[in-house]
C-alpha cells in the first residue's frame, strides 16, 4: 500500500509460501513476506520497506512529519509488531495451542484493539485526522484478525476501530493493493 501511496513503481510477484520459488530464497532466505528488491538492496520487512518508500518519497501526506506524531506512529507500530502480532499469530492458528482456550486467546488481541479503540475514539485514524504510514503498518493484521471471526470482532463493539477498518478497506489504495498481478 506505502509504495502505490508513494507512486513508486514496482513489480508485484505473488509467492505461495507453501512453495517458494528458489528465486525468492536466493534473495531472502529466511523466506518470508515480502520482498522488495530495490537499488541492488533486499528489504525483507514491512517496516523496513515502508522507510524505504518514504525515504525516496518523503513529502508524500502519509509521512508524518512532527516529531511527537512520529514517535506515537513507531509506538503504536512497535506494540503491532510485538504483543498484538503474538496474540494475533496464536489466536489464528489455535489449533497448534490445544492447551488454551480460543476465547482466552482472542482476549489477549483485545488489549491492543482496546488501545487503538482509544485512539480512535479521538482522531480518524491513529495518530492524527488523516492516514499515515502507522495505518498501513497495522491494518493489515487487525483485518487478520477479523477475517477470523469477524462476529466475534463485531460484538467488541470498537465502532472506532470498526470505522477505522471500514474506511481502509473501502479506499481506492487497499482496493488497488489487493488487484492480483496478472
Amino acid at each position: 500500500m506505502v509504495l502505490i501511496y508513494a507512486n513508486i513503481d514496482f513489480e508485484l510477484i505473488e509467492i505461495s509460501l507453501k512453495s517458494k520459488p528458489p528465486e525468492m530464497l536466493h534473495f531472502s532466505p529466511k523466506g518470508t513476506v515480502p520482498v522488495l528488491i530495490a537499488d541492488e538492496q533486499v528489504i525483507d520487512e514491512s517496516m523496513d520497506i515502508i522507510d524505504w518508500a518514504l525515504y525516496h518519497n518523503p513529502n508524500i501526506e502519509i509521512n508524518t512529519q512532527r516529531p511527537l506524531e512520529k514517535q506515537l506512529a513507531q509506538e503504536i507500530i512497535k506494540e503491532n509488531d510485538t504483543s498484538f502480532k503474538k496474540a494475533l499469530d496464536a489466536y489464528k492458528y489455535s489449533i497448534h495451542y490445544p492447551e488454551k482456550n480460543i476465547d482466552q486467546l482472542f482476549n489477549k488481541t483485545t488489549i491492543f484493539l482496546d488501545f487503538l479503540e482509544a485512539k480512535l475514539s479521538r482522531t480518524d485514524f491513529l495518530v492524527n485526522n488523516h492516514l499515515t504510514f502507522a495505518d498501513i503498518a497495522v491494518f493489515p493484521f487487525v483485518r487478520q484478525l477479523v477475517n477470523v471471526n469477524k462476529e466475534r470482532f463485531l460484538k467488541l463493539n470498537l465502532k472506532g476501530v470498526e470505522k477505522w477498518l471500514d474506511t481502509l478497506i473501502d479506499s481506492d489504495l487497499f482496493k488497488n493493493a489487493m488487484i492480483k498481478p496478472g
